[in-house]
């Protein structure tokens, strides 16, 4: 059943799942780095770095690329203040990889909810018509706490970059 709408190009789309928004602990999830290569956001991952976590529909649509590539330009300054991000889709991670070999984007881990699904559904971000993933930022602290949360009503705008930054700088103190 699905627990909220958002639009894509003004078309409604429901999200399924459990919503996670401020306050709430981040869920636990595993995502691919490549096939066979899995990376699991649990509470050894949790304690280690504040998490940028953001989501989108498919590194092939100019929002998504925007998107990458501007969190990519985050990253690198921020790897260096204890801030890890993480660029999630449902894309196949050869895809991700292609994209970000062929911009020169290194500074982000760029992951795939592509074989098991777990982000989408634990998150709330899988839209039920597509089974792709919604747009959204989230700030983690080391606690697992979501400190910051943005699901964007419109699938096809861009998040709020300075303000995901901001919350992730003054997560760690």
């Amino acid at each position: 059943m699905a627990e909220r709408q958002v639009t894509i190009d003004g078309n409604p789309v429901h999200l399924k799942g459990t919503p996670v928004g401020e306050g709430d602990t981040f869920p636990g999830f595993s995502v691919d780095r490549q096939p066979g290569d899995s990376v699991s956001f649990d509470d050894d991952e949790r304690s280690d770095q504040v998490h940028i976590i953001t989501s989108a529909i498919s590194v092939d649509t100019p929002v998504c690329a925007n998107q990458f590539k501007r969190f990519d330009a985050e990253a690198a300054d921020l790897s260096d203040e204890g801030i890890k991000v993480w660029y999630i889709t449902r894309d196949l991670p050869f895809s991700l990889g292609r994209f970000a070999e062929e911009h020169g984007l290194d500074n982000l881990d760029f992951l795939s909810d592509y074989r098991d699904r777990e982000f989408g559904e634990q998150t709330g971000l899988a839209i039920e018509e597509t089974e792709l993933l919604s747009r959204a930022t989230f700030v983690v602290d080391r606690d697992g706490k979501v400190v910051y949360s943005e699901v964007l009503d419109e699938v096809a705008a861009e998040p709020d970059y300075g303000a995901a930054v901001e919350a992730a700088r003054n997560a760690v103190g």
